[in-house]
């Protein structure tokens, strides 16, 4: 089951969705000697947020742990809901659970922790926080299908000395059986959809948040030329091919968008590669020196496998990335993540290049 730290009685936070992976991670805690204490942090409103406590205080009432509630849905609208609004609306692509876990996930859970003393705390994230002989360091997660550091990237380095993830070592498929095994796979949440507070399509919820989205323009190709009328800049992403609606030969696909002149750039496979990237305010996990050129892996968004590049010194603190190979879709306001070895290094939102 892989190795997590001995408690020896110390206490610790656990935040809990209600879903298996937070509820196996409080039964290993316990089991590894912790005094958990469960929080679940309320973001969603409706239905959906009651739901999802309501199943978080049973799972932990059944794990035998002391239940905690705080609600944080003021500061996950401000932090992450107009972040995904307004970045749509300014013709990006938004990350919203990169954004999420350092501006409210772990910023409210170590918050709280720290109003009831105690000193570390945990989460069913699938990812390894490992010290090394610089100091801790987020490490990827075990299952390559479910390894979840893409989206930590953001955390502050000072944190990790303070937060623990049991299922680290985990895979999904073994979490589940001791879900099974420790009575309550028949009691948590199915596991959340990617944008938790989305029902439906997110251009829908757009029209939820803001009363004067922009209307129809021009689709352009890469040279200018008008072929087309589209519904709504923010309706599309790079790499988009379904719903343009512009036969072809061969088909076109988005590579760009540009909501200053209420435009969608379309082109042909080909035109969708890139060799380079910009990250204009990196933020990093360990202490890196560019210098002249530093190789890694990068991951330009979830499901990327990773390719390999160098980061060079940019504009002010900014890195610039080259890759290899030309990467297919590289999308500004995705977010790009720095990887050596196993290792996160740092990462950054993506411009183009």
């Amino acid at each position: 089951m892989g190795t997590i730290t001995p408690g020896r009685g110390r206490s610790i936070l656990v935040a809990v969705s209600g879903g298996v992976d937070s509820a196996v991670a409080v039964h290993l805690l316990k089991e590894a000697g912790w005094r958990v204490h469960s929080l679940h942090l309320r973001m969603l409103e409706g239905d959906a947020g009651d739901q999802a406590a309501a199943h978080a205080r049973k799972v932990s009432a059944i794990l035998e742990v002391p239940f905690h509630l705080l609600d944080v849905r003021a500061r996950f609208r401000e932090r992450v809901v107009s972040y995904f609004t307004e970045a749509y609306l300014s013709g990006l692509t938004p990350n919203p659970c990169a954004v999420c876990n350092p501006s409210v996930k772990f910023h409210e859970l170590l918050r709280f922790a720290n109003e009831l003393g105690l000193g570390h705390v945990a989460t069913g994230h699938y990812a390894i926080i490992e010290r090394g002989c610089g100091g801790w360091l987020l490490k990827k997660g075990l299952d390559p299908r479910k390894d979840q550091s893409y989206f930590l990237f953001g955390l502050e380095a000072h944190w990790l000395e303070r937060i623990l993830f049991p299922l680290g070592r985990l895979t999904k498929s073994g979490v589940r059986k001791l879900g099974e095994q420790i009575g309550i796979g028949s009691l948590v949440q199915d596991e959340s959809q990617e944008v938790c507070f989305l029902s439906g399509p997110y251009w829908e919820f757009l029209r939820t948040q803001r009363n004067d989205l922009p209307g129809r323009g021009e689709i352009v190709t890469s040279d200018g030329r008008v072929i087309g009328i589209h519904d709504g800049f923010y309706r599309y992403t790079v790499g988009q091919r379904r719903g343009i609606g512009i036969p072809d030969s061969t088909p076109y696909y988005v590579l760009g968008v540009d909501a200053g002149s209420n435009r969608v750039i379309v082109g042909k496979a080909g035109e969708l590669c890139s060799s380079t990237l910009r990250v204009p305010a990196p933020r990093w996990l360990v202490q890196t020196d560019i210098g002249s050129g530093l190789r890694c892996t990068v991951k330009i968004r979830y499901r990327h496998p990773g390719a390999e590049a160098l980061l060079l010194p940019g504009e002010e603190k900014g890195v610039v990335v080259q890759f290899d190979t030309p990467q297919r879709a590289v999308t500004p306001g995705q977010f790009a993540v720095f990887y050596k070895g196993e290792t996160v290094l740092g990462g950054g939102e993506i411009e183009k290049g």
